[in-house]
């Protein structure tokens, strides 16, 4: 939004998030990316290097601290994600595993285990509740990144590449531009929308689904 207006009171706001970031110690698989957006508005590197020092350094160090338990990089993608995730709310783990690539890559961290998480996740997604936000999050991930991949089992195996994935997610794309809440459905869902337009864009070849979406996005 302030990209688009320039709004004085927007950037002071933008200021204020950024300190807010600057003061956590528990941090989320979204925050590597938004620190990466603040530093790219507000100028220098002191988003990305608090989230990178406090999240990613402590990972690869297994010095991580969360709910008593301390955590390397691996650990946290399978047990704390992965497992946590998907005792809940399955197939949300793979959105969340994708938006942790590009968070990572974003900070300048090791993307290894995340790309393996978020591989093995589209792997499992099965038909029902988060299915296309699981399979956006998922591939826009991968292909943030490049890393190609073939799925083996789960509801997207017959798509043999990142293309053939963002193929079928354009399947649940409605009429109106906007994505369903999940692949059985037919109401809109802001969130898909956004994340399944970011997919399709990060792949390419999708202009058309990727303007309708963008088009639905604005009138909500």
């Amino acid at each position: 939004a302030y990209r688009a207006s320039g709004d004085p009171a927007q950037l002071a706001a933008l200021e204020k998030v950024a300190l807010f970031l600057q003061g956590k110690t528990l941090f989320t698989t979204h925050d590597g990316y938004l620190a990466a957006e603040l530093d790219a508005i507000l100028g220098g590197t002191a988003n990305r290097d608090h989230v990178k020092a406090n999240f990613y350094d402590k990972l690869a160090s297994g010095t991580y601290l969360r709910d008593g338990v301390y955590y390397d990089t691996a650990s946290y993608v399978s047990d704390y994600l992965r497992q946590r995730r998907n005792s809940y709310a399955p197939n949300v783990a793979t959105w969340d595993l994708g938006i942790g690539i590009v968070s990572a890559s974003d900070c300048g961290a090791d993307i290894t285990e995340w790309v393996a998480g978020t591989k093995a996740e589209i792997n499992e997604l099965a038909a029902g509740d988060y299915d296309v936000l699981g399979l956006a999050g998922g591939l826009y991930g991968l292909a943030y990144v490049g890393q190609e991949f073939d799925p083996t089992a789960g509801m997207f195996a017959g798509a043999a590449n990142l293309a053939g994935l963002a193929d079928l997610l354009d399947d649940y794309q409605l009429a109106s531009g906007g994505f369903a809440y999940a692949t059985a459905g037919t109401n809109e869902s802001v969130q898909e929308t956004a994340y399944s337009t970011l997919a399709l864009n990060a792949v390419g070849g999708h202009k058309t689904n990727v303007l309708n979406a963008i088009s639905y996005l604005k009138g909500v």
